[in-house]
């Protein structure tokens, strides 16, 4: 679990970096653009996905702390995971941990990414790892790929001895 817990905080990490040059620019501001495909621009969104209740900042930083530390819990009961089950945890997680920490220092969280050929909602990094990272556990989940085969205790191997000590 180590390894999961270090790609979350590092794809959080990545992500707050992105946002931190995101936010030296003024809001509205494209700063980057390959038309026809994206541009980058500065936005802020108080809503969760889609800018869903954008005019309850407080309620959604709320729910999003709650939806992160029940992912963990999920984490931590799976006996155990996939290795691919782990990296999509992280990136549930770590794109999470980025939106939440926007949340907590900024009552918004910093979007950029904007579709050009479809009329789609700006988002960022961490929505990208987010949703990702959902739909990969969803895939494992339906094939029944979710969790691997538990380890066998070495012990279980051993001959066992008989009454009088012997094998």
């Amino acid at each position: 679990m180590k390894g999961t817990i270090a790609l979350a905080a590092l794809l959080a990490a990545a992500d707050q970096a992105l946002k931190a040059m995101i936010r030296t620019q003024p809001q509205g501001a494209v700063l980057f653009s390959v038309p026809p495909i994206l541009e980058i621009t500065h936005r802020a969104n108080t809503g969760a996905a889609f800018s869903l209740l954008s005019g309850n900042p407080l309620l959604v930083t709320l729910l999003s702390a709650v939806l992160l530390a029940a992912l963990c819990a999920v984490m931590l009961r799976l006996l155990c995971p996939t290795q691919t089950a782990r990296i999509a945890l992280a990136f549930v997680i770590g794109g999470g941990a980025g939106n939440l920490i926007d949340r907590l220092a900024f009552g918004e969280v910093t979007d950029y990414i904007r579709l050009l050929p479809v009329r789609f909602p700006v988002f960022n990094f961490a929505d990208m790892c987010i949703t990702g990272g959902a739909l990969l556990l969803m895939l494992l989940a339906l094939t029944g790929r979710l969790e691997g085969q538990p380890a066998i205790p070495a012990e279980t191997h051993r001959p066992k001895k008989t009454e009088n000590g012997h094998e």
